[in-house]
């Protein structure tokens, strides 16, 4: 393994994050804010730890990179990233270490729980520095999965990422560097276009570049402590809700509909599924909450969409007290937090693709109990899947499936119901957020204990690493420095 390749790539982290940190710091001095200092120290302390990789790796040749570097740089990347970006809740005396590291964990990898029980009252700079790491988490995980793994082809990691799990591969450009310059671009510009319509729509450029950042990267973060129940404006709603769909979608998908059409969207099967997946559902819910509860028919479809459309991107948006909602809803809701949203987006999760190959070689494996002879094959956007791709699909589902039970018994130690513990572990996998019950709330996750929160931490980077890449670390194979990935 090449150590020096590693410490020069985690050195360019710690540089890009010190970089980012000039923006909140700029938002000091402009709203005259008197933790820019904090800031300030941040941005030194963060360049030092930035210098002394980059002092070990003494300029390596980045040519002979394998994977086993990449998973290093991207698992301990983000680590690191989230060290140095918990440093200015610290700094600024809003959260302990513990809090902190738990609040820029959640933000990096888009889950969008929060720590802080007292939103309003944050200075600017650090809500604007909230919404800001999930905005580079969220375009850290669409680069990594699009654009960097697959250039390792035939290696096991590139078999658990989602386009080989059952998806069809959509490729951007030959090209790595290509490829990451082409997928910013279409997620500045869909951050862009957002923030302009919300300033359109009242909101201030402030409120409006937080959503916008929190809602393309299905981070969630809001600048409110009620969410996005602050606003009393439909179409505020209905803007948001339709761009956390595209936040949810493959961004690698819309790259080719801009060059081919967006009947691209449409024969995607995964799309489909996706768009089709949230229509059904929130159409349940709507008829279940207005046939027990009543009320008003075009509130109740308002508020359904919106909860469907957030659980399914994975944002995490609340805007009314859906905990109040009938099981049957809630249910439906719950099966969101464990489906996520498509592969190639910056939503976590299970990925649309798998789920629709899941169920199809569910229904091939009934077909050939009555045909033992009968050859099947799995297609998915008219094409057959490979055994290998199948068997690695399956595997993925079992762990998935496995590390959710396992990470609901700490939130079960920690006094939670086991149902809420439950779905609570699976909203921190999917990088949801939001849960039920106690975890239903925004600042909810404050009161945990801290081993419960630093355990979470572990489950959100899990989730968004789609788990082999962080397990492939444990295994000894991995570390053997003759074993040429």
């Amino acid at each position: 393994m090449n150590k020096k390749v590693i410490s020069y790539l985690l050195g360019k982290v710690c540089i890009g994050v010190a970089i980012a940190l000039l923006l909140p710091l700029i938002l000091t001095l402009h709203y005259k804010e008197s933790i820019y200092i904090d800031f300030l120290k941040v941005i030194v302390i963060t360049v030092c730890g930035g210098l002394v990789f980059l002092n070990y790796a003494n300029n390596p040749n980045t040519k002979d990179t394998t994977v086993r570097e990449w998973i290093c740089v991207v698992v301990f990347g983000w680590i690191l990233a989230a060290v140095f970006s918990s440093l200015p809740y610290v700094f600024a005396g809003v959260l302990n270490p513990v809090d902190a590291y738990f609040e820029s964990m959640s933000g990096l990898t888009t889950t969008g729980i929060t720590a802080i029980t007292n939103i309003d009252n944050l200075p600017k700079s650090l809500l604007f520095w909230r919404s800001l790491t999930g905005w580079l988490g969220g375009i850290a995980s669409i680069v990594v999965f699009i654009a960097i793994l697959p250039m390792f082809p035939g290696t096991s990691v590139y078999l658990f990422n989602s386009e080989a799990s059952g998806n069809a591969k959509v490729g951007v450009l030959p090209r790595m560097k290509d490829s990451a310059i082409t997928l910013l671009a279409i997620y500045f510009v869909l951050s862009l276009i957002l923030a302009i319509v919300l300033m359109f729509l009242g909101l201030s450029p402030f409120e409006a570049v937080n959503y916008a950042c929190s809602t393309i990267s299905t981070t969630g973060f809001g600048i409110h402590d009620s969410n996005m129940a602050y606003w009393e404006n439909s179409i505020i709603l209905y803007i948001t809700a339709l761009f956390m769909i595209l936040a949810g979608g493959n961004f690698a998908l819309y790259y080719q509909a801009m060059r081919k059409g967006f009947k691209v969207l449409w024969q995607d099967m995964e799309f489909k599924g996706y768009l089709y997946g949230i229509v059904i559902i929130a159409f349940l819910i709507t008829a279940n909450v207005f046939c027990v509860y009543g009320g008003t028919l075009f509130h109740d479809i308002s508020n359904s969409y919106f909860q469907t459309i957030s659980f399914a991107s994975t944002t995490g948006y609340t805007i009314s007290d859906y905990n109040s909602w009938p099981s049957f809803s809630k249910l439906l809701l719950g099966l969101l937090l464990f489906t996520g949203g498509c592969s190639g987006s910056a939503a976590s999760g299970l990925k649309i693709g798998r789920v629709i190959v899941l169920v199809k070689i569910l229904f091939l494996e009934l077909k050939r109990i009555l045909h033992p002879q009968m050859l099947i094959s799995v297609m998915y956007n008219k094409r057959a899947l490979s055994v290998a791709s199948i068997v690695n699909l399956s595997r993925f589902f079992f762990v998935y499936i496995l590390v959710v039970i396992l990470f609901s018994f700490p939130l079960a130690a920690a006094g939670l119901p086991p149902e809420e513990a439950l779905f609570g572990s699976a909203s921190c996998l999917s990088n949801n957020g939001p849960a039920f019950g106690m975890l239903g709330a925004v600042n909810a996750y404050a009161a945990l204990p801290m081993v419960t929160k630093m355990l979470m931490c572990v489950g959100m980077l899990l989730g968004r690493l789609e788990i082999f890449i962080v397990l492939a670390m444990v295994s000894k194979e991995f570390w053997r420095s003759t074993k040429r990935w």
